[in-house]
């Protein structure tokens, strides 16, 4: 049976993370070196055998996730 597609929220200011959020969404801050919050997601997802993510985020920090992430998840900025 395919799973349907994840929609994950990533388009808030985090103002009370600031300044750590103005040039990053908090789900790109790491946990460890290499791992982000988003990465350990992702991971659990894709155990799940959750094939679709689609992150949505302001236009801003589209580059942020592309860079990361490639093509692995789909971005669609608000």
């Amino acid at each position: 049976m395919k799973r349907p597609p994840v929609l994950i929220l990533a388009a808030g200011k985090a103002t009370r993370m600031e300044p750590y959020s103005r040039e990053m969404p908090k789900c790109l801050f790491e946990l460890a070196p290499g791992l982000a919050i988003l990465d350990l997601t992702l991971r659990w997802l894709r155990e799940e055998k959750i094939e679709k993510v689609v992150v949505v985020t302001r236009p801003s920090l589209v580059n942020a996730f592309r860079e990361r992430y490639g093509d692995s998840i789909e971005i669609v900025a608000t």
